[in-house]
């Protein structure tokens, strides 16, 4: 199997996740706040493992929920956005979007434009954000790739007086990041993408000095009787995923081991090469350009994209995507009203599979694929 669908879900993970995951297990739980065993906390150390990936000097400005779609349930219902001004773009996730719609109605949200090079412009964040209190980034396109600049948007959100809220769900551990340095207010991870950690983790980054009031309340294992303790175990209530936290630790050692840099620059060559190979079949059309994500779209002429992913999953054992993606807003934006075929890489994909993945696509849009 050929396994292409990386932006979801990565695989395989780094043998360090896998043993760090069986450890976990085969071990007494590293509670140091809930026990006398003394150990340090799982998610201690799992906080200044991600701490770095991310550009947070100070590891506990990150806390920890199951991903993306929760820390947003919970940084929004937080902020509560209803009867406020909310800036987002086409680009964004579902996590975002279905939560935001919840609780606003859709009332009281601005759609920013994107230019045709892809990329969100601060002239138009501050066009759009008079008067807004949240501006919305997803920093890494999960449908065509394109990373827009932390730094400069989130000037422009705070030249009128909004909050930048960024998602870096397929960025963190894809590339370098400096969320605290590019001035973003809060930041919201996966860890089972490019961090190589295990499904049901994640969580956020809060400036310091943001507020956001907890939502969600309960056992902590420390504290007074029934007053809510400060950080970070405000935001992390319950019995957390201490095995899924080991996991993510190791991914982000694996990482910051190979280093950002040489993550980023391997992949960058390859969607380069996909993108080129793509570009010149007949027949098929390729969304967006070369922009630092792993993620590349495209489309066949005269087939539907689930047809593709069917064809490629059941006569090459190529597996892809294909749809909206959870971005629903962006298809009808790149014109792609049916959604697309998407092909999301990892550090861990090899030319020998791309080539094999070309061929296939060759085949499909020269009609050569055999299918009845």
């Amino acid at each position: 199997m050929i396994y292409l669908n990386n932006a979801a879900t990565s695989y395989p993970k780094p043998p360090c996740v896998q043993a760090a995951v069986q450890q976990a297990l085969s071990l007494p739980p590293r509670e140091g706040r809930r026990g006398t065993l003394g150990e340090t906390d799982a998610a201690e150390i799992c906080r200044h493992a991600i701490a770095p990936v991310l550009g947070v000097r100070e590891p506990s400005r990150v806390f920890f929920t199951s991903g993306a779609t929760e820390s947003y349930n919970l940084i929004l219902r937080g902020l509560n956005p209803s009867g406020k001004i909310s800036v987002i773009s086409a680009y964004e996730h579902n996590a975002l979007l279905r939560p935001l719609w919840a609780l606003t109605g859709g009332e009281g949200i601005r759609i920013v434009p994107f230019g045709e090079d892809g990329l969100l412009s601060p002239d138009a964040i501050r066009a759009q954000a008079k008067g807004a209190a949240f501006v919305f980034v997803n920093h890494c396109s999960n449908v065509t790739g394109v990373i827009q600049d932390l730094a400069a948007l989130s000037q422009a959100a705070h030249e009128s007086g909004a909050l930048l809220i960024a998602d870096v769900s397929q960025s963190a551990g894809m590339m370098p990041l400096q969320l605290e340095d590019d001035g973003v207010d809060l930041a919201v991870f996966t860890g089972h993408k490019a961090l190589f950690g295990p499904a049901g983790t994640g969580g956020f980054y809060l400036r310091e000095g943001v507020p956001l009031p907890a939502v969600k309340w309960g056992g902590t294992g420390t504290g007074g009787k029934v007053i809510l303790p400060d950080e970070p175990e405000r935001f992390e209530v319950g019995t957390q995923n201490l095995i899924g936290l080991a996991g993510l630790a190791a991914g982000a050692n694996f990482v910051q081991q190979t280093g950002l840099s040489n993550i980023a620059s391997a992949l960058q060559k390859k969607v380069a090469f996909l993108h080129g190979a793509l570009g010149v079949m007949t027949g098929v059309r390729v969304y967006g350009k070369p922009s630092g994500g792993a993620a590349v779209s495209f489309n066949i002429a005269g087939l539907s994209p689930a047809d593709v992913g069917y064809i490629l999953r059941h006569e090459y054992d190529i597996v892809v995507r294909t749809g909206y993606h959870c971005a629903p807003l962006l298809a009808d934006a790149i014109g792609a009203p049916e959604g697309t075929v998407r092909v999301s890489l990892s550090y861990y994909t090899t030319d020998a599979e791309l080539t094999l993945f070309l061929q296939a696509v060759s085949d499909l849009s020269a009609g050569l694929s055999g299918v009845t």
